[in-house]
Formats: C-alpha cells, structure tokens, sequence
C-alpha cells in the first residue's frame, strides 16, 4: 500500500499551540503520531510525507526508525535543520530525502502520474492531461482546485492518507481548468 501525510513537525514545541493539536506535550505528540503511522503501515508498504517533518537532524534520528515502511521524504520549509542527504542515508537507511522540491509518482497502481510538493499549486505537471496534485504546508483544507489534495497531518484527523483514499477523492473531482493556451 501507498500512503502520503505532511506536516508532522517532529520536535516543533510550539506546534501544539498553533494548531491547536490534541496533544498534552511534544513527547505525547511523537509517540501517537508514531503510534498512529505504525497501526496503519505494513514494513513492506511505502510512505510519501510532504515536508515538514522533524525540527532537527536528532528528531529525525530518533523518530524516522520507530515508523514502519518505506519512506520518502519531500522538503518542506521547516526540513532545512534536518535535511541532510549523505548523514541520513548513512545513517537512516529506510528513509529517501527527495532533493527536488517537486516528485512526480507515475504507474502508482492503476493512477495517472501523482505530483508530490510540499506547497499547493494551481497548475503542476500535467495539471491539463489528467495528473493528480497532493500538497501539505496549508495545515488546514482548501477549495478543492482540480485534481489536488491536501494531505495535511491535521485534515485527516492526525492519520495518513491511502492511495486508496486519494483515488476516491480524486474521482469525485473535476478536471483542472489549466489548458494551456489562449482563452
């Protein structure tokens, strides 16, 4: 299985506040965002999170081993202190630090090709021919806008998104207005 999340915030203090999340403290925070993940993901399935996920490079390294799956990790604003490519592959072997601000997935089980970004677009790569936009960083829902989504840790009730989950909402909604040309 396939699942896409953002914004955990690892290590954040402040965030509970913020957002108003539903958590005592930092450490109660962690513990059932990993729960949460880990009651859902299978060691075998793939998790795409969309930016913003640990405060520091020692949060990631505590928290990322605990998670199950394969992980990706698309940057958010927030992932500068932590994002290091060389130190995590070497020492967080099951977690992928995109480097690219944008992943476009192709062939994810019988959908169009997805494109990953930590912020919201109004037109992404092949907005006009039927691909799907998922995006963190808003921390609340907005206006659907063709074929995008958001993914965001607290629009979904602190838990990730299936692909399953993506594919029922993506049908219910109408083609972009992104067409390329004059009007």
């Amino acid at each position: 299985m396939i699942y896409f999340s953002s914004d955990f915030h690892c290590g954040h203090k402040n965030i509970i506040r913020i957002d108003g999340r539903p958590f005592e403290d930092l450490r109660d925070m962690e513990d059932k965002l990993i729960a949460r993940w880990n009651t859902r993901v299978k060691p075998n399935d793939t998790v795409y999170h969309l930016g913003d996920f640990a405060w520091t490079f020692n949060t990631a390294l505590r928290v990322i081993p605990k998670l199950n799956g394969h992980l990706v990790f698309i940057k958010g604003n927030h992932d500068k202190s932590w994002w290091k490519p060389e130190r995590v592959a070497k020492e967080i072997p099951q977690a992928n630090l995109c480097n690219d601000s944008i992943h476009i997935l192709h062939n994810a089980e019988d959908c169009p090709s997805i494109v990953l970004c930590h912020y919201p677009m109004r037109s992404w790569p092949g907005s006009a021919r039927g691909s799907w936009h998922l995006y963190g960083h808003t921390h609340r829902k907005l206006s659907d806008y063709g074929k995008s989504m958001c993914v965001c840790l607290n629009v979904w009730d602190y838990n990730l998104v299936s692909l399953d989950t993506v594919r029922e909402h993506m049908n219910n909604l109408p083609e972009t207005e992104d067409r390329h040309g004059p009007i």
